[in-house]
Parts: structure tokens; C-alpha cells; sequence
């Protein structure tokens, strides 16, 4: 992760055969970003992530552009306003 709290990645998708193997080589490729929100411990260093979220989800071995995975520390302080930015103003529905 870089000094801004976030990072992007790639992550090429197995695929399996028809008769459970693993196979060579992937159909997809999973384009990512991961973010994490931390105190600073010292001077510049980042403390443990309080927050954070990866987008598109990963779902059913895919990529879901329709889901954002949200990260709390603290799940009786959930963090809907900063949530919500992300989201673009739109509401944060919970699970």
C-alpha cells in the first residue's frame, strides 16, 4: 500500500476444468483497489487500519462492480458518513 492509504492490483482468476483441475492461464483477470484508513503511530507511519474497503467485490470468483467490500476494525462504530462518501452520497444499506 502507498503513502495515500490505497493501492491497486491485478489478480489473474484461476480456472478450473470439467474434471475439478486447475488449468493453465485464466479467463479473467481482476483489476482491484484496496484502501485503508489509519491513525498515524509516530510521525508517518500507519497504525492499524480502523477502515478500509476493496472495489469492485470479489464475487463467485469474479468481479462486481455493483458491490464495494467494506472493512470496519470496530463493527459497534460503524463509519456510515465516511461510507457514504465513498458510495457517492448515496445511503449505506448495511448487510
Amino acid at each position: 500500500m502507498d503513502e495515500d492509504g490505497y493501492d491497486e492490483g491485478s489478480y489473474d482468476v484461476p480456472t478450473k476444468g470439467t474434471d475439478g483441475e486447475w488449468l493453465e492461464g485464466s479467463e479473467e483477470v481482476y483489476d482491484f483497489i484496496v484502501c485503508a484508513v489509519s491513525p498515524l503511530d509516530g510521525e508517518y507511519e500507519p497504525g492499524k487500519p480502523k477502515f478500509g474497503f476493496l472495489f469492485p467485490a470479489f464475487v463467485d470468483r469474479s468481479s462486481d462492480s455493483s458491490v464495494i467490500d467494506i472493512f470496519n476494525a470496530d463493527p459497534d462504530n460503524v463509519q456510515t458518513d465516511l461510507m457514504e462518501k465513498i458510495l457517492g452520497g448515496r445511503e449505506y444499506l448495511g448487510e
